[in-house]
C-alpha cells in the first residue's frame, strides 16, 4: 500500500469527525497524514525485519542464527590447532623420553604439546610433532537436576573461542559423548554437548531415563584442550622452552634443545557464521530422516521409563519373518521387559498384560494421525545352563567363595532382567570367566600355547535369539560346577596337566 493510499483512508476517518473535518485539505492535514503513514510504514518493516530473524536462512543477526543452532542441536566446527614439526636433540648423557601431550612454549608465548611420546638417545636428535594447544580443567557439583548444564565457555577475552577438545569424568568415570538422549536409557553413561547463543560451549545431562541422572553432590571434571586456531604459527628455527622440568631415565634433570622445523598444517579457527547457517539448515534435515528408525522406541521408553527392554519393528519385518499378511500393514509391533522377578507367573503375566495395555492407549493416541495402530507381542522366554569345571589358583580364596562369586557374576551379566541377550556363544563364556580371574593359565606342552584349568558345557533348548521377541537368559540355578562329570566340583590347581 502507498503513502497516498493511507492518507485516503486516514482522510476519510477525519470526515466521520465532525471536529477534525476543518483540518481536511490544509496543509496541517497532509504534514500529520504523512508523518502517521511514514511512522506505520516503518513499524512495518521494523516487523517484517524482526520476523526476518526466526529463519536461519535469511537471519542477519549472528544471535539468531546460533539460537538455531542450539534449539536444533547443531555444533559448529570446531578450531583445529597449527601443527609443525620440530627437532628435539639430548644433551644429556642419559636417554631422554617425552611424554604425549608433554607442554613446551615460545619465548612469544605460544603454547606447544608433543602429539606422540618419544624416546631421544644420547647426543642424537629426533624429528617430532607438536600440536599448539594447552589444557585447562573446569570442576563443577552436580544439584540432583534433570537435565542439569554445565557451561564450559570456550570464548576468549578477545572474542576468539578455543576449545578444541574435551573429556568429561563424573564421580572420576570417564563419561561418553552422545549425539542424542533418545540413544541411551537410564544406565547410559552419557552427556550431549550443545552451543549455546552466547559462543560458549556446554554439556547436558540426561533425566534419569534418557541417559543416566549423576547424583546430586557428584563432582564433575572436564578435562579441556584449548588452541589459538588460525592465529597461531611459528616459524622454522624458532627455540621452545619446556612448561616444567624434563628428566632423563636416571631422574636428573635433562639438557635439551628443541627447535621448530617444517609446519604440518595450518589451524582452523571456528566455523564461521556463514557456514554455520548453511549446516543448520542441513543438520534439521539429516537429523529429521535420521531419527525416524528409533522414533517410536524413544517415545515409549519416554512415556514409560520403567521398562527394562523395549524393541519396536514394523510390518515389513514382520513379513520377512513369517511372509506376507493382510494385518501386518499400518501396525507398529513392540515387546517389551518389566521387573516381575518376585512375582508369580500369573502375576507377571497379568503385569505385562496391564502395562502393554497402557503403552497400546497412551501410544494410539500420540501416533493417531499418523494411521498407525500400535501391538503388543509378547516376549518368548529361553534359557540356558552353564556347567563350570576346572582348577583353580589357591589364592583366589576357598572353593567354596570362588563358586560363589563365579555365580554372582554370570547371573550378574547374563540372568534375567539384566540385559537382552541376542546370542550365547561358549567362547563369550570362556573370555568371561578368564576376566574373573580365577582360574591360573598353563603351557600346553604340545601346542606351545597358555591354557586354563576349565572348560565349560552350554546347554539349553534355544541359545541364539531368532527374532526382536526372543529372549534368552540364565536362571537363578543355571550355574552348576562338575554336573556334567558326576558332581566333580572346582579344585585347586596341584600340578600340570598332560595335553
Amino acid at each position: 500500500m502507498s503513502i497516498e493510499d493511507e492518507k485516503a483512508i486516514f482522510r476519510r476517518f477525519l470526515e466521520q469527525k465532525d471536529t477534525w473535518k476543518p483540518l481536511i485539505g490544509t496543509e496541517f492535514e497532509d504534514i500529520l497524514t504523512t508523518y502517521i503513514c511514514n511512522r506505520g510504514q516503518a513499524a512495518r518493516l521494523h516487523a517484517d525485519r524482526l520476523a526476518q530473524e526466526f529463519f536461519p536462512s535469511i537471519a542477519l543477526n549472528r544471535e539468531s542464527i546460533l539460537a538455531k543452532a542450539e534449539f536444533e542441536g547443531y555444533i559448529p566446527r570446531l578450531p583445529t590447532p597449527f601443527r609443525q614439526r620440530v627437532t628435539v636433540k639430548n644433551n644429556s648423557s642419559n636417554l631422554v623420553s617425552l611424554a604425549e601431550k608433554q607442554a613446551f612454549v615460545s619465548d612469544a608465548g605460544v603454547q606447544m604439546v608433543i602429539d606422540q611420546a618419544a624416546a631421544i638417545p644420547v647426543k642424537e636428535s629426533v624429528t617430532v610433532e607438536m600440536s599448539q594447544l594447552w589444557r585447562e580443567t573446569k570442576e563443577f557439583r552436580t544439584t540432583g537436576e534433570i537435565f542439569e548444564e554445565f557451561i564450559l565457555g570456550g570464548k576468549e577475552s578477545d572474542g576468539r573461542f578455543s576449545i578444541n577438545s574435551f573429556d568429561v569424568y563424573v564421580g572420576g568415570e570417564l563419561w561418553e559423548n552422545s549425539e542424542m538422549f533418545r540413544n541411551g536409557d537410564k544406565t547410559s553413561k552419557f552427556y550431549i554437548t550443545f552451543y549455546r547463543i552466547s559462543d560458549e560451549l556446554a554439556i547436558r545431562f540426561g533425566n534419569g531415563n534418557s541417559g543416566m541422572l549423576p547424583p546430586k553432590d557428584t563432582d564433575i571434571m572436564v578435562d579441556i584442550w584449548k588452541t589459538l586456531g588460525d592465529q597461531a604459527a611459528i616459524l622454522p628455527g624458532v627455540q621452545l622452552k619446556p612448561i616444567g622440568i624434563v628428566t632423563d631415565i636416571s631422574g636428573e634433570e635433562a639438557s635439551i634443545e628443541i627447535t621448530t622445523a617444517k609446519n604440518i598444517e595450518e589451524g582452523r579457527a571456528l566455523e564461521d557464521i556463514e557456514s554455520i547457517r548453511k549446516g543448520v539448515q542441513s543438520h534439521e534435515q539429516m537429523g529429521d530422516l535420521a531419527a525416524k528408525d528409533e522414533d517410536y522406541e524413544f517415545l515409549i521408553k519416554k512415556n514409560f521409563p520403567d521398562l527394562i527392554y523395549l524393541k519396536c519393528w514394523g510390518e515389513q519385518q514382520m513379513q520377512d519373518k513369517y511372509g506376507p499378511n493382510l494385518t501386518y500393514i499400518n501396525r507398529l509391533f513392540y515387546s517389551f521387559l518389566i521387573d516381575n522377578k518376585d512375582k508369580t507367573t500369573e502375576q507377571a503375566n497379568a503385569d505385562i498384560a496391564s502395562q502393554a495395555k497402557e503403552i497400546d492407549r497412551v501410544v494410539d493416541d500420540l501416533i493417531k494421525p499418523l494411521n498407525i495402530k500400535p501391538q503388543h507381542v509378547p516376549m518368548t522366554s529361553s534359557t540356558f545352563r552353564i556347567d563350570i569345571q576346572g582348577r583353580i589358583d589357591r589364592a583366589a580364596g576357598t572353593i567354596e567363595e570362588v563358586e560363589e562369586k563365579i555365580r554372582e557374576a554370570l547371573l550378574d551379566t547374563y540372568g534375567q532382567y539384566k540385559f537382552r541377550v541376542l546370542s550365547i556363544d561358549s567362547s563369550d563364556i570362556y573370555d568371561f570367566l578368564i576376566s574373573l580371574g580365577y582360574f591360573k593359565d598353563f603351557m600346553s606342552p604340545k601346542k606351545r600355547i597358555m591354557k586354563p584349568f576349565f572348560k565349560v558345557n552350554l546347554t539349553g533348548t534355544r541359545l541364539k535369539a531368532d527374532f526382536y521377541s526372543d529372549y534368552i537368559y540364565l536362571p537363578e540355578d543355571g550355574v552348576t560346577f562338575g554336573d556334567d562329570a558326576g558332581g566333580e566340583q572346582l579344585d585347586y590347581v596341584s600340578e600340570i596337566p598332560r595335553v
